[in-house]
């Protein structure tokens, strides 16, 4: 079965990363991929993968077809090629030229691949003369084997003179087609753009906590230091009996080093102030007992030295306070 290159001005040309695809996967995702980005109602292609990007040219069969009936021409009597996949192949990287039939294709070449195809029409055009660089992994039905092609260096020019007729309709679908991707692509952009910045100020959110967690944990590690000097448990279960018999409680508790600040509530009824000094005054291990605010007789702060609660620092002392 003869071959018959399809122009590069009636394809729209695609190119999608693959790395890592196993061989035996290679046609079928070829194939998926073909059908996802059809342009056209009735989608003709050739799919060539080359070290890890699937390049795709695309084109409408049925405009195909209008062109091949002057020529008194059907497409399942050709296997249909894409012309870019004859010809020589992509080298090195950076911006290529390939000349093509009725023009040349501007080729933006990254890692011996095609991932951009711009066609321009001119004058020093001419149909490819070499075979294929690459394997057609998307074959049109009634396609035979690859190696069978014998007439593509002639038939090629046929259809070209043909499709000349069509050129501006070509154009303006292909044109259409980019436009309608342009635009979706821009609200993609634009939704994209949107979702950034609410992770750029979540982000600064995130890192204004994690600053103010660090300053929490530093305060709490000094706090520590400045505690392990004194004995708090002991010190507690010396003021449980004062504070029950007063009938007050806990509010704040603040420790630095020896130095130490209560604020205390009733828990019923006025605070005997006096008594409650008194007792403070009178606490085994404490001294400089001072007050330094009361609220009405229902909270009172305190402040006092703890010389007799301090922690021996070392192994023996540890051992025989715990």
């Amino acid at each position: 079965m003869p071959t018959l290159l399809i122009p590069r001005q009636l394809c729209v040309f695609e190119s999608l990363p693959c790395a890592g695809l196993a061989w035996r996967e290679q046609q079928r995702f070829a194939t998926a991929q073909a059908r996802r980005l059809a342009p056209f109602a009735s989608t003709g292609s050739s799919a060539v993968i080359r070290k890890g990007r699937l390049m795709l040219w695309l084109w409408d069969s049925q405009e195909l077809q209008q062109l091949l009936e002057p020529l008194k021409l059907k497409i399942g009597d050709w296997r249909l090629v894409a012309e870019c996949v004859y010809g020589e192949a992509p080298q090195g990287q950076g911006e290529q030229r390939r000349s093509c039939m009725n023009g040349e294709d501007l080729w933006q070449v990254e890692q011996q691949s095609v991932v951009g195809s711009i066609w321009r029409a001119s004058t020093q055009g001419h149909a490819v003369t070499r075979g294929p660089w690459g394997r057609n992994l998307t074959p049109q039905v009634g396609a035979g084997p690859q190696k069978e092609a014998r007439s593509w260096r002639v038939k090629p020019v046929v259809l070209a003179n043909a499709a000349m007729a069509a050129l501006t309709l070509s154009t303006m679908g292909y044109l259409g087609f980019n436009a309608g991707r342009y635009w979706s692509l821009e609200g993609e952009v634009a939704r994209l753009e949107a979702e950034a910045d609410q992770a750029d100020n979540r982000i600064v959110q995130l890192s204004h906590i994690g600053s103010e967690a660090r300053k929490e944990a530093e305060w709490l590690d000094q706090y520590r230091q400045l505690a392990s000097s004194i004995q708090v448990n002991r010190l507690l279960e010396a003021i449980q009996p004062l504070l029950e018999r007063h009938g007050v409680v806990i509010s704040e508790f603040e420790l630095r080093d020896q130095h130490l600040r209560l604020q205390l509530v009733t828990a019923a009824g006025d605070i005997d102030l006096p008594a409650l000094l008194d007792s403070f005054i009178h606490l085994s291990g404490v001294a400089d007992v001072q007050l330094r605010d009361s609220n009405e007789l229902t909270s009172v702060t305190l402040a006092m030295q703890l010389p007799g609660y301090r922690r021996l620092m070392g192994p023996a002392s540890e051992a025989v306070h715990e």
